[in-house]
């Protein structure tokens, strides 16, 4: 993501919330946005928004989930209680797409009772706590899908969650790990936007913006991920009194995208 975003905030409160400034969008799982993607009836506006996964017309044909997560949930559970199992995470995914992360997780009940050990039901049921900021559920979910798959791919969700208890030594480790393996562009980016803010909450500000400074150089045509690193970044020069270096970097966010976050306000705050 999402060290998370302030509109992630709405209605939690404020004790909950983590302490630092440091603010990035919520990551989202890859294998829910292809499915979106790939559903004629939804349309992704940012990272979530209010779309299903099941067709609105009277057919109950089920919107299949991606084929990995499908083939695993009939090979663990066989095929017809694997059938069942996947109309509810699906279901339950529809919900998350929707932004009802409590009724997703209620919907999910049933396949993390019988089938604890499915991944794909504790990535998502870690998602919905991330979004609630939920940060002890959603580490026991996320953990439990890195045990089960491996994977690094939510490790910026996990260490955020990981960071709003203020278990930086954990934060580190997911950080390291992800850098080490360097699955993508974005993701790396996320982590490091975490990794940062888990120093500055630390109070260690100047390492964090040197862990920044390596990656936030100056594009022609960023994407999205520059502009959180850069946005990150810009945030911790304001915080450590370097505000021409602050200003310089909003005004660049501005540059490329007017409307990005609150970048432009930042910008006038410091003139």
């Amino acid at each position: 993501p999402e060290g998370v975003p302030s509109e992630f905030f709405d209605g939690i409160a404020p004790e909950d919330q983590p302490k630092t400034q440091v603010r990035q969008e919520a990551w989202e799982a890859a294998d829910w946005e292809r499915v979106a993607e790939a559903t004629p009836e939804t349309s992704l506006e940012s990272t979530v928004d209010d779309s299903s996964r099941f067709s609105p017309e009277s057919s109950s044909e089920l919107r299949r989930a991606p084929e990995p997560i499908s083939k695993e949930l009939r090979e663990t559970l066989g095929a017809r209680r694997g059938a069942r199992l996947e109309h509810i995470l699906m279901e339950a995914s529809g919900a998350y797409e929707r932004q009802r992360y409590a009724d997703s997780l209620r919907m999910l009940r049933p396949l993390l009772e019988e089938s604890p050990d499915v991944a794909a039901g504790a990535e998502l049921a870690g998602l919905c706590s991330y979004r609630q900021g939920r940060w002890a559920d959603g580490v026991r979910f996320l953990e439990r899908f890195t045990g089960l798959t491996g994977s690094v791919e939510q490790n910026p969700v996990l260490a955020d969650c990981h960071r709003a208890l203020g278990h930086h030594s954990r934060v580190a480790e997911l950080w390291t790990e992800l850098a080490e393996s360097s699955p993508s562009a974005t993701l790396v980016a996320e982590g490091r936007i975490v990794m940062a803010g888990s120093l500055a909450d630390e109070g260690k500000v100047q390492d964090a913006i040197r862990l920044l400074q390596k990656s936030a150089i100056a594009l022609k045509k960023p994407k999205s991920h520059h502009l959180r690193l850069w946005y990150a970044l810009a945030d911790l020069y304001e915080r450590a009194g370097e505000l021409p270096r602050a200003r310089e970097l909003f005004t660049r966010i501005v540059t490329h995208e007017p409307g990005f976050s609150d970048a432009r306000e930042r910008v006038r705050a410091l003139l």
